[in-house]
């Protein structure tokens, strides 16, 4: 009993640690994703030109923006999620390790006692623990553990970005603008594109799955062994003792003697992130980041289709109707990027994403990996 009560906490509060940390992070990732696309400038344009031939070439181009927007948003906020849990699992498995060792040597070490009445084994073995732990848990080891998220959104989005436009433009540009869609055909064409940034690309490579290319960089990770560099973190690392700070960290590398334990937990981290647990974990957590935006365009096309208008606020909640709720792609288009704009405007809205996204326990089994 007692052992499940630990174990529920232990959950409840690497959930909540995950959710700020997610939720910081991504707000600021949400910024570099707005830079690459282009959507309200098209859309701003579109209503100031009357050739219909531009009008026509800003369609195509507004299409592909929208819907490679809303998939970069579903598919990067699941990987910053998912890899902030695994961290933040990794980080407090190895203190609860170390709490557990240190458990261990006071029970099996003989007591002697000092000439205050304090037991010297337990004055050595109370240094020790808090010596390893304050290794753990300085800033510099949390700043590493953000190392391991930071590939996912800097190169690895970039990455993801250039995929999910080509595979949009592939199956997107097949879609007349005139074309009568409901949300089972808008899943369908979801789901052609998820295969193709998805599928397996490198079958003949042992456990190397095509997302991996998005979340972690291929070579391991390289510190120079130099003291006293000073470099900008973009982010800050909500962690198990200290509450989210300054996205805007200065880090100020630790002398050589500290980097084989960063360097360690990366790429203990890694390994990992290579696991067929966290792969398996990653696409459930994908799906339902793409379940969020279905139910959001569901409703939003329920809400403007003409065979529905005149329906009662109830009936919108009718899974019937909504099914039956048919617009045209050229209406479907501008839709998607409101419901990104929803769903990435505000804090609130992004901790309710998340919320939904996490917390998935097997990312907490941390013997597992």
């Amino acid at each position: 009993m007692l052992t499940e009560w630990k174990k529920q906490l232990y959950y409840e509060h690497n959930r909540d640690t995950s959710l700020r940390t997610s939720t910081d992070i991504f707000a600021q990732v949400v910024l570099n994703i707005n830079r690459r696309f282009q959507c309200e400038n098209i859309l701003a344009r579109l209503s100031t030109i009357s050739d219909s031939t531009e009008k026509r070439e800003l369609w195509e181009q507004l299409r592909v923006e929208c819907f490679a927007r809303l998939f970069t948003f579903a598919y990067s906020s699941s990987f910053v999620l998912a890899l902030t849990e695994l961290v933040v699992s990794a980080l407090s498995g190895r203190l609860y390790s170390q709490s557990q060792l240190q458990h261990l040597s006071i029970k099996d070490n003989p007591v002697t006692t000092t000439a205050g009445g304090v037991s010297a084994t337990s004055k050595s073995s109370h240094a020790e623990s808090t010596q390893d732990h304050n290794s753990l848990l300085s800033r510099d080891i949390q700043l590493a553990c953000l190392d391991v998220i930071r590939y996912t959104t800097d190169a690895g989005m970039n990455s993801l970005i250039d995929d999910v436009r080509k595979a949009a433009q592939s199956i997107l540009s097949r879609i007349p603008l005139q074309q009568m869609l409901d949300i089972n055909d808008i899943i369908w064409y979801f789901s052609e594109i998820r295969h193709q940034i998805e599928k397996k690309r490198y079958q003949s490579v042992n456990n190397h799955h095509p997302l991996l290319k998005y979340v972690r960089s291929i070579s391991f990770p390289i510190r120079s062994t130099q003291p006293a560099t000073t470099t900008t973190s973009a982010y800050s690392f909500s962690n198990i003792i200290t509450t989210a700070s300054s996205l805007i960290t200065k880090r100020v590398h630790s002398p050589s003697s500290v980097f084989n334990v960063q360097q360690q937990f990366e790429i203990e981290c890694i390994e990992m992130i290579e696991s067929e647990t966290f792969q398996r974990v990653l696409i459930q957590i994908i799906d339902q980041s793409f379940s969020n935006i279905y139910d959001e365009l569901a409703r939003e096309m329920a809400k403007t289709s003409p065979t529905i208008i005149n329906s009662s606020e109830n009936n919108l909640n009718d899974s019937t109707i909504i099914n039956e709720a048919q617009l045209p792609f050229a209406k479907i288009v501008p839709m998607s990027n409101n419901i990104y704009t929803k769903l990435s405007s505000h804090h609130e809205q992004l901790m309710l994403h998340f919320q939904s996204l996490a917390c998935r326990p097997e990312l907490h089994e941390y013997t597992k990996y």
